[in-house]
Parts: C-alpha cells; structure tokens; sequence
C-alpha cells in the first residue's frame, strides 16, 4: 500500500505538469526540459516566469502550482519512508547488491513475491513476473515469441527499468552488465533490457531464497552470486 500510495502520488504530480506545459503551449509558450536533475522547484520557477507578463494566464496556472508543490511535498515524505522501510528490512539490502536493483525495485519484488518457496525454480519467478519469452510449437515449427507479460506489471517496469540501468548508467563491471551490452549489440537495446531484466529476477530469488549477496567482481571475471 506504501508503493501504491506513493505511485499515486507521483502520478498526480505528472498529470499536474502536463496540465502546466499544455496550458502554457495552447497561449504559445513551450517550457522546455527541466535541468538539474528533473528539480520540481525549478519546474515551476520556469513555470511563472513565463506568467509574468500575463495576469490573467498566471490566475489560471497558480493554482495548479499550488497543487504541485503540495504533491511534490507529500511525495517527499513517503520517499523517506520507503527508504527507511528498505533500510530496516534485511532483506531489501541483500537485494540492492544486484546491479541496477535500488530502493523500489527491492521493495516490489519482496511484496509481488511474498515467499520464495512460492517458486521452485528461481526462473519461474521470472515467469511468474511475466519477463519469459512465449514458446510457440507446432509441427512445422519451434519459437520464441515476445514476452508473457502476465503477473505484476509494477514489478515488470522496475525490474526493465534495472535492466536499462544496469546497459547504460552502471560503470561497475560486472559479468551481468557485459552479457547485457553483447546481446544488445546483436538485438538491440530494447530486447538486451529486457533479457537482463530476466535476468535480474532470477538472481534476486535466488539471493533472497539463498540468504546470500550479489558480489561485484574486482576484475573483467564473473560477477558471481556468494
């Protein structure tokens, strides 16, 4: 509920800045990107000072700005406290050793899973997500399709976000990390993303199953799970 909650939120505050660069576009003025690492207090300085000639403009858009800044305030508060859950849960911290897996990700994979005894295999965890690829077979032929994409699609987008996290923000190395920028080199990034995203699943049941920690290798060797 914590997640959801704070989901919510975050939805909210999107549909409210959406609101804001339509409005200003539909009287011709076009915000732009927000730099400084997407900072909401710097989104809606940009915001009136595209008002400040326009009277009229800025008593329609101001409450909206109100609105967003009490949203951006309440998500703060429930950021800490999902931070604060995920420090104080064992788990969660085994969790956020794996490449590309932070504070959110480890969160809804513990509530999505509930037990890993659930599962017998660590790769019917990734199914059950629904990151396997479907198999079709008949006769005349044997493939793989697209991915399932059945069970939680919360867990889904966390995990494919690890995925992208893992080819194209983490400098570490690891042997998941190299395996995932090959394959994207033969099938493109959307598909490695995915597969690392797989991936990621597997060694996170595994890790919470085993009571064991990702380790990083000291050299380009295998990252291993000890």
């Amino acid at each position: 509920m914590l997640l959801a909650a704070r989901r919510r939120l975050i939805n909210c505050r999107k549909d409210i800045e959406a609101q804001l660069r339509g409005t200003l576009k539909t009287f011709g003025t076009k915000l732009g990107a927000v730099t400084a690492g997407g900072n909401r207090v710097l989104f809606r300085e940009k915001v009136r000072a595209a008002l400040i000639a326009d009277e009229f403009l800025r008593a329609i858009v101001e409450p909206l700005l109100t609105v967003h800044e009490g949203l951006c305030r309440q998500s703060s508060k429930l950021e800490r406290t999902v931070s604060a859950m995920a420090r104080r849960s064992p788990i969660a911290k085994r969790l956020m050793t794996v490449s590309g897996v932070g504070v959110v990700t480890a969160l809804t994979f513990i509530a999505v899973i509930d037990t890993p005894a659930r599962f017998r295999r660590s790769g019917d965890a990734a199914a059950y997500i629904g990151l396997t690829p479907r198999r079709y077979q008949s006769g005349q032929g044997d493939y793989s399709g697209r991915i399932s994409r059945s069970g939680n699609s919360e867990l889904r987008a966390c995990l494919y976000q690890a995925g992208c996290a893992v080819l194209n923000r983490t400098s570490k190395f690891s042997a998941l990390k190299s395996w995932g920028l090959r394959l994207a080199a033969r099938k493109g990034f959307r598909k490695a993303a995915v597969a690392v995203a797989r991936k990621i699943a597997v060694i996170m049941h595994r890790i919470w199953s085993d009571g064991t920690a990702f380790q990083w290798a000291s050299s380009k060797g295998d990252a291993v799970v000890a």
